[in-house]
């Protein structure tokens, strides 16, 4: 997500907005995989691992900004999925 973020972010400095939507477009569509992914189904003995909701939640973030924007709420949840795990380079960057 946050390479369709820096992407979308060139496209966009260069005024060329049908570049900026076709990432956008791109970037949906990765995020749409990726929550197929995390359906009720796949995991048989409860939620996905907590990584994963992280990993998730920054990509969320990373939207925001991929629209031209940087939501610091975003941020703020991401930071909040990687704060208990015991991944300090993941915390660091939604930090």
């Amino acid at each position: 997500m946050r390479a369709y973020a820096d992407l979308a972010e060139l496209a966009r400095a260069r005024g060329d907005s049908e570049r900026a939507a076709g990432i956008e477009g791109a970037a949906a569509a990765a995020i749409e995989r990726f929550d197929a992914m995390l359906e009720p189904g796949r995991f048989p003995e409860g939620d996905p691992p907590p990584s994963t909701l992280a990993h998730r939640a920054v990509m969320e973030a990373e939207r925001s900004r991929l629209r031209g924007g940087s939501d610091a709420d975003h941020w703020r949840r991401a930071t909040e999925r990687w704060t208990p795990l015991d991944e300090p380079l993941g915390l660091a960057y939604a930090q």
